[in-house]
């Protein structure tokens, strides 16, 4: 299990979050099954992309050996685990070796496109990720100052990505799945006066304007560095 912790989670304290895990694990083995949970950081996005078709461009470039490291860290964290506990694998180590044999040779890719397919999907599109939806406007957010990044905050950019049409705000809502937030400065990031915190992809203006208020906060930058965050808080075993 991959619980989350942090701002852009139900849980927002490591000892809720850990309560969660403890109590997820104790259900397992009241039915001998084991279970596992990572309690892992959401005080900011995971990789870089927040939006519906977005998200998808970016799971594709990870199993294609790409993507940005926080993600791959957990994607490979949770893979791990999953081949060890279900018995593919018999250490860690040797569970790593498959999955970046899997990544490397193309195998991860195309289970995917069989995924896809199995479920009638366009299968061109994991092929050509270039012919998913893209919000035709962008707007960069820049830093008001020199500094390092102390908070990129997972919920006030969420948030913005629902007003953005991300999301839903009622449940009668359509879902927009060619906007989205690009982040490029996450903590612990150098930033000079005026360079890229993020680019927006919008489709209505009003909706933008929405958005940047939802953000207004969600940059903190400081005059001292800062240590980019550990992924994984704790686990549950």
């Amino acid at each position: 299990l991959d619980v989350k912790v942090g701002s852009g989670a139900f849980m927002k304290t490591i000892e809720d979050a850990r309560l969660l895990a403890e109590t997820m694990v104790g259900i397992g083995a009241s039915h001998d099954t084991e279970v596992v949970a990572f309690l892992t950081n959401m005080d900011q996005p995971l990789g870089n992309e927040i939006g519906n078709a977005s998200e998808i461009r970016e799971s594709i470039d990870v199993l294609q050996g790409g993507g940005p490291p926080d993600l791959v860290e957990i994607t490979y964290l949770l893979g791990r685990e999953m081949l060890v506990l279900g018995g593919v694998a018999k250490t860690h180590e040797a569970a790593q070796d498959m999955l970046s044999d899997a990544v490397e040779s193309g195998r991860a890719f195309e289970m995917f496109r069989r995924i896809v397919a199995s479920q009638g999907g366009d299968v061109a599109v994991v092929d050509d990720p270039g012919l998913l939806p893209i919000a035709e406007n962008t707007h960069v957010v820049r830093a008001a100052a020199d500094g390092w990044v102390h908070r990129c905050d997972a919920l006030d950019i969420g948030v913005a990505s629902v007003r953005l049409g991300g999301g839903r705000e009622t449940k009668e809502a359509d879902i927009d799945p060619s906007v989205g937030i690009t982040v490029h400065a996450k903590v612990g990031a150098a930033v000079e006066t005026g360079d890229p915190l993020a680019t927006i992809t919008y489709a209505e203006p009003a909706k933008l304007d929405a958005a940047l208020a939802a953000m207004e906060s969600a940059w903190q930058i400081g005059p001292a560095a800062v240590a980019e965050p550990s992924i994984l808080l704790d686990e549950v075993r």
